[in-house]
């Protein structure tokens, strides 16, 4: 795909070159753009209402499908974490 962004090519031209079926092409295209932008996804950070309570407890969330792993202070809005972690699977 790289090769084929970085020509004036048109789809067809570029695929009966390299002798690559156009919906083969087409397909792996569309699949890969589908996974490149990691989106960012706006952060605030509030004070904990029990700090003392919940000093140095976290919880560990492993992003499925090889992404990193995350840690959180136990208390963290669940709605917050399930967002992010969508937006990085």
């Amino acid at each position: 795909m790289a090769e084929y962004d970085g020509s004036t090519e048109t789809q067809e031209s570029f695929c009966e070159a390299r002798d690559v079926p156009l919906g083969t092409f087409r397909y792996w295209r569309y699949k890969l753009a589908k996974q490149r932008p990691t989106r960012f996804l706006p952060v605030e950070v509030v004070g904990s209402p029990a700090p003392v309570a919940r000093a140095g407890a976290l919880v560990e969330v492993a992003v499925p499908g090889g992404g990193p792993v995350l840690h959180f202070e136990v208390g963290t809005d669940a709605r917050y974490v399930a967002e992010l972690v969508s937006a990085l699977s």
